[in-house]
């Protein structure tokens, strides 16, 4: 099981698809057991504020993409018009974006401290549903002692910037004397609450909080030294209002064009400034079509935020170092604990080689896993011993450095299913020798394979050729050139290959594609190699093939194509 986001925010999705997929606070409780119940997940959490709704889970990587259908499915929306926004995190990377959304990171407004609080609430409701299990509590332990490290040890949230600071400072560019204007804030929320502290801040001491429940809004007033009237009363009294900012939870606009015109009237066209902040959006945006009315949303006082931000920019390096740390951190103790036993058992296996006269890897293609797994290899097995390598992309001379017995490296690139293929690439380092090359050529012909000997280029011959097809397949069905049926099956007919680019590209692993497209890209830096978008975001949802149950076709849990 492994710990999955999947999320919209403000740099993915203008204001009019976010708020499409928010929920409300008493909704996110049956919305995590529905949302559980359906994907079958152990652990999930639900964070949805004006500018992000995220989802945290703990499941299999194939839940990806289910959790994006289940959110278009809530909220009765087509699964085609979120796709281009939703983007997705998979363990230590999830644990991350996290850790810099609560510390204020991924905020439109860099540093802003609103979002730990959101996030903690969202904590909170998850454990109150019951979705918060031994993983997500460890998480979000860690992840809100890393937000308090950020505050205590950086400048981030200092000279204090917000997204109704920045409303107010706009007002300023209308109103002269803010003193003089007559402000109402509709809602009690968070956001309210800090608007009515930077209008006292600024002078303003006209101040009228607009309230569903009045009795809600009481202590909020007295502290403004203000009145309170009802939502119902808005119609005949917002002509009072130089000055409305609204941001409560409400589904529908409660300030519409009519009632704004009927107040223009009765103020004889006095300028009104509204601000709504709101998601979904309190104020009808046609509102914009009349005269001296200036109406800004959240995605408006994006632009504006500058002011005050060269402290935090230069603090963010710092917080995005504490960041990264405790995400390492946390991602080492999360295998520790899943790994105790697999370590034991590696550990023994190790030692089990130390005799061995040749040692083939096999491991995950991850150049970073080679090189550590090599530089024990190098130091147990005894001098005379040939390591070996299964890579299919990564650079024998470079694994064979880590070593530490270059010239008893070698590459011995298998091909699946190994039983039934009887090609091995033999791959020679730079400083590979002769006698190993001799040595590793017979191995093979004895376990009844063919070796053939290429040079330690990028891709070697085998995936130089053959990716570069797959990966032209998945273009031509991004494009929409053909179907994945037609494209699979004009090179099974036509071209006589036992199996379709699409379907093998499933076989071998979606991720695996994308790491040797990637090795290819970056060792001869030609465009031609460069890895289809297609293929990336496939890989960002959790779409690996065969293995994770869902590429570009559907297995079932023995790995047999069942759609």
């Amino acid at each position: 099981m492994k710990l999955l986001l999947l999320g919209i925010n403000h740099e993915t999705a203008p204001l009019a698809v976010r708020e499409q997929v928010t929920f409300s606070a008493g909704a996110i409780a049956p919305a995590l057991q529905q949302m559980c119940d359906e994907i079958g997940l152990r652990e999930a959490l639900i964070l949805s504020t004006c500018n992000r709704t995220e989802m945290v889970a703990v499941g299999h990587p194939q839940d990806l993409s289910r959790l994006g259908d289940w959110l278009a499915r809530y909220h009765n929306l087509e699964s085609t018009l979120l796709q281009d926004s939703l983007y997705s995190h998979l363990e230590e990377d999830a644990a991350k974006h996290l850790m810099r959304v609560t510390s204020g990171l991924d905020s439109m407004v860099l540093g802003e401290p609103q979002i730990t609080g959101q996030v903690k609430a969202a904590f909170a409701e998850a454990t109150a549903a019951g979705t918060v299990g031994a993983t997500l509590h460890r998480l979000f332990q860690q992840i809100f002692q890393v937000a308090k490290q950020v505050r205590s040890d950086t400048a981030i949230g200092q000279h204090l910037i917000s997204t109704p600071a920045a409303a107010i400072k706009l007002a300023k560019n209308l109103f002269t004397n803010l003193s003089d204007c007559r402000c109402l804030l509709v809602g009690v929320g968070d956001m309210i609450e800090l608007a009515a502290k930077q209008l006292l801040d600024a002078g303003v001491t006209q101040i009228t909080i607009a309230n569903r429940t009045k009795a809600n809004a009481i202590s909020l007033a007295e502290r403004c030294g203000g009145e309170v009237i009802g939502l119902e009363q808005l119609p005949e009294c917002l002509e009072r209002f130089d000055l409305v900012l609204s941001a409560t939870g409400a589904s529908l606009p409660i300030i519409g064009k009519g009632m704004v015109e009927q107040a223009l009237r009765l103020r004889k066209h006095a300028p009104m400034f509204l601000v709504d902040l709101a998601v979904p959006r309190d104020i009808e945006p046609e509102i914009t079509t009349l005269r001296d009315v200036y109406l800004y949303s959240l995605d408006d006082l994006q632009n504006i935020v500058s002011e005050n931000m060269d402290l935090r920019r230069s603090a963010a390096g710092a917080a995005e170092a504490i960041v990264r740390d405790a995400a390492i951190t946390y991602e080492q103790g999360e295998k520790s604990r899943a790994g105790q036993d697999l370590v034991v058992r590696y550990r023994k296996q190790l030692e089990d080689l130390k005799d061995a006269d040749l040692i083939v890897e096999a491991i995950v293609e991850d150049e970073g896993e080679k090189r550590r797994l090599f530089e024990r290899l190098g130091a147990l097995a005894k001098p005379e011993a040939i390591l070996a390598s299964n890579t299919s992309s990564i650079p024998i001379t470079a694994l064979a450095r880590y070593s530490g017995r270059p010239e008893r490296f070698i590459g011995m690139h298998f091909f699946n299913p190994v039983p039934l293929m009887q090609l091995v690439e033999v791959i020679r380092g730079e400083l590979t020798s002769e006698a190993t090359r001799d040595v590793v050529v017979e191995v093979a012909r004895r376990m009844g394979k063919t070796p053939l000997e290429v040079q330690d280029y990028p891709g070697f011959i085998s995936n130089r050729l053959l990716m570069p097809m797959i990966n032209e397949a998945i273009e031509a069905l991004r494009e929409g050139v053909a179907t994945k049926e037609a494209i699979d099956g004009i090179m099974r007919l036509g071209m006589n290959h036992p199996m379709g680019p699409l379907e093998l590209a499933d076989f071998i692993g979606l991720d695996t594609c994308l790491a040797i497209m990637e090795v290819l890209h970056r060792g001869f830096g030609d465009d031609k190699y460069r890895p289809s978008p297609l293929l990336r975001r496939m890989v960002q949802a959790g779409l690996l093939g065969r293995k994770a149950g869902r590429g570009f076709y559907t297995y079932d849990e023995k790995g047999n194509k069942v759609g």
